[in-house]
């Protein structure tokens, strides 16, 4: 027997017009995004129960807007927009920006490549990315922490797929060249 495939995109844009009608039905969307948002609220906020707290915000706000979202562009793209303008909010009301050399509490980021790495070349990792400008870091965490595709970080932050891809690849070779370079100064 042949297994039907089902298309993601059709089935996000069925569940998105499921929800508009009623939005009991935003349940397997909120499923789907709630802990990408929440990991990349908490990679910016650091703490656990202010990311919580953003977190409902973001949804709240996705729930209030669904009739204004086009369906140009990934939908987690603009869920991820409106995640950005929370956490904005947030810090305008609270403390600066959480860098990604801090550590927050029940996660840390780092790409995949430094996972099976020591502490001390993680913790080194972890303060050469805490040096990037904040943009760069942003770019990061959208791919690595928030999970979110090339084409969506690039339309979260207003670049084209490739242009993100580009920027990325980039930023991880200048953060291994960063690592070779301390590895030959030892």
């Amino acid at each position: 027997m042949t297994e039907l495939r089902t298309d993601p995109i059709q089935d996000e844009k069925r569940l998105i017009e499921a929800a508009r009608g009623d939005i009991a039905a935003i349940k397997p969307l909120y499923d789907r995004w709630v802990q990408p948002v929440y990991r990349f609220s908490l990679s910016r906020i650091g703490d656990p129960a202010d990311a919580e707290d953003v977190t409902s915000q973001v949804f709240l706000s996705v729930c209030r807007s669904l009739s204004d979202y086009r369906g140009k562009g990934s939908f987690g793209a603009w869920v991820f927009t409106i995640a950005r303008n929370k956490i904005h909010d947030h810090y305008r009301k609270t403390k600066p920006w959480q860098h990604l050399d801090a550590e927050p509490q029940d996660f840390e980021f780092l790409p995949v490549e430094a996972e099976g790495s020591d502490p001390a070349e993680r913790a080194e990792l972890r303060a050469h990315i805490g040096s990037l400008p904040e943009n760069e870091q942003e770019l990061l965490r959208l791919r690595y922490v928030a999970g979110l595709t090339y084409e969506e970080a690039g339309q979260v932050l207003g670049l084209s797929a490739g242009a993100a891809r580009k920027r990325i690849f980039r930023l991880l070779a200048r953060l291994r060249a960063l690592m070779e370079d301390n590895d030959e100064e030892e």
